[in-house]
């Protein structure tokens, strides 16, 4: 196999990752707000627990 063979087999299998990626993107991001309203909520839990403390 010559390495321009090679070369083009690699270009399309990171092609391909990249589109898998992209299509897994919404996921991501609805992962993401999910985890950053926990922590939202949690922070506003804590600061009730205890008012006097600055974060």
């Amino acid at each position: 196999m010559s390495s321009q063979t090679t070369l083009a087999m690699r270009e399309r299998a990171a092609a391909e990752r990249m589109e898998a990626e992209a299509a897994d993107l919404p996921k991501v991001r609805e992962r993401a707000l999910r985890s950053a309203q926990r922590w939202t909520e949690l922070a506003d839990l804590s600061d009730r627990a205890s008012p006097g403390r600055l974060r």
